[in-house]
């Protein structure tokens, strides 16, 4: 009679601890269902907006960096992760990838480039110089030593590119000559003769001139420029 009486006080315990933990699962699926939401939908808004829609379903909006999309235009929200419809904890995080258009504009490499013909080669990318900051003593010259974001980056049209520029030591300052009107190989020639180095010479489209004349110059005349200065040139063609 003792093993059977045994053998039912183990069943009866058994069940105790299995019942126990079933009922301790259904209590922690409960709380999880209470306090659960769902992920709305903020594909194609602002950040503003979307962020607004997260936080008023409990969740935290988290921007990330911006990435090239066709579907949606640049400014609004091309990617959210979890998607629309995921359900979360309450307090749970929602990263946020704005759009940067059909097609982000890459960022060149700047570095070893005189800050004239850094900033020349932004323009013609569509893009802005930004601040420069400098330093000495990093590089040979009046160069380009650093620069934000990095080359190969893929940023919006007309963002800015912040330079760190080598700055020589001692300097000679003196007035910037105005080449403007004259042709290209005379205007080279004088500046190389007050000793600035001609960096480029971009040929543009400028009706009404004859090819070969300066158009344009950087940087601008009557200014003070140190000798050594890099001067890019737009010539007609």
């Amino acid at each position: 009679m003792k093993g059977p009486n045994l053998l039912a006080v183990l069943g009866m315990a058994l069940g105790v601890v299995v019942g126990g933990a079933s009922a301790a699962w259904v209590v922690f699926w409960l709380s999880l269902k209470a306090t659960a939401v769902r992920v709305p939908p903020v594909e194609g808004l602002p950040p503003e907006a979307a962020a607004r829609a997260l936080q008023g379903a409990g969740l935290v909006p988290r921007l990330q960096d911006p990435i090239p999309d066709s579907k949606y235009r640049a400014g609004t929200i091309a990617r959210q992760r979890p998607g629309a419809g995921f359900q979360l904890k309450r307090g749970s995080a929602v990263f946020l990838y704005p759009s940067l258009g059909a097609a982000g504009v890459p960022v060149p490499e700047l570095q070893g480039l005189p800050p004239a013909a850094a900033g020349a080669q932004l323009e013609q990318l569509g893009l802005a110089e930004g601040e420069h900051c400098e330093v000495v003593g990093e590089a040979s010259g009046l160069v380009v030593v650093a620069q934000a974001p990095p080359a190969g980056a893929l940023v919006a049209p007309g963002s800015k590119v912040v330079f760190l520029v080598n700055r020589q030591g001692a300097e000679r300052r003196v007035v910037m000559p105005d080449v403007v009107g004259e042709s290209a190989e005379q205007a080279q020639g004088w500046l190389t003769g007050l000793g600035f180095r001609v960096d480029g010479v971009l040929p543009v489209s400028y009706p009404g001139l004859p090819p070969g004349t300066v158009v344009k110059q950087t940087p601008n005349p009557g200014g003070p420029a140190a000798v050594g200065t890099g001067v890019l040139l737009w010539v007609s063609r």
